[in-house]
């Protein structure tokens, strides 16, 4: 197709209509950042931290109190969490991460265990499934 025929309102190759549909599809069917339900379904999340002593005293520890040791992208999903935070990607990376999060408390403060909550609730206010997890720490002797 010559920019003769395109100025002449010739019709489109086929191969490149293909590929634009192709570019629009892969997002929504890779899921992910751009992926439908990232538009048609959006969540908050909240994160909260807890480290419980022997008598499963709680102490809350903020998200950030926790920055300083964390990387970039790790920061750029936790300290959101601190309030309600916008992404159903965030919500589920953070998910993921409980365990080396627990980890993380555990080798930080030195708690007797570490209980982690995820919390999300759509933009309407309903409340959804949380994440509640619970490790305790084990401590080796120095």
């Amino acid at each position: 197709m010559s920019a003769a025929d395109l100025k002449a309102g010739g019709p489109p190759d086929i191969r490149v209509l293909g590929l634009l549909a192709l570019a629009a599809l892969v997002p929504t069917l890779l899921g992910g950042i751009g992926a439908h339900d990232m538009f048609t379904a959006p969540v908050e999340y909240r994160l909260e931290v807890l480290a419980l002593e022997a008598d499963d005293f709680p102490t809350r520890i903020s998200p950030v109190e926790l920055a300083p040791h964390l990387t970039r992208d790790a920061r750029r999903v936790i300290l959101p969490a601190h309030g309600w935070a916008l992404g159903e990607n965030g919500a589920a990376q953070l998910v993921r991460a409980i365990p080396d999060l627990m980890s993380f408390v555990c080798a930080l403060r030195r708690p007797h265990a570490v209980r982690v909550i995820v919390r999300r609730r759509t933009l309407r206010g309903e409340e959804l499934p949380e994440v509640d997890r619970r490790q305790r720490c084990v401590h080796t002797h120095e």
